[in-house]
């Protein structure tokens, strides 16, 4: 049986211990993870779906459709609430900023081209 957390690191290329890491939890937290015997805590959820990695989550959002309206729906610690707030924002910022790189790119094509 393939897990969505197996999935997950299969799909992203990612060793057991990477994700561990990432998480700073052991590694035999991972492997249970990874066979189905145990879910991950409400914050390493939420930590691992709003990462910064641009690792894809694809298969972890059949267990949550919509993170943010989750998020909004649960009774969340403000802590939490704060560090996904925070890192959203970092994310958007990131989208943004490759917007403008991919615009630049863009006009300097048209450039050449015209030439």
């Amino acid at each position: 049986m393939i897990t969505p957390y197996k999935e997950f690191l299969k799909r992203n290329k990612l060793k057991q211990v990477e994700l561990a890491n990432y998480l700073n939890i052991t590694e035999s937290a991972i492997s249970n993870l990874v066979n189905g015997k145990s879910n991950l805590s409400e914050e390493n959820l939420i930590k691992l779906i709003s990462n910064d990695k641009g690792w894809d989550v694809s298969m972890l959002g059949s267990r949550i459709e919509n993170p943010a309206e989750e998020i909004k729906s649960e009774n969340y610690s403000g802590d939490v609430l704060d560090k996904v707030l925070s890192q959203l924002s970092r994310a958007q910022e990131q989208l943004l900023k490759s917007q403008e790189q991919i615009d630049k790119l863009i006009s300097i094509i048209e450039k050449m081209q015209e030439k």
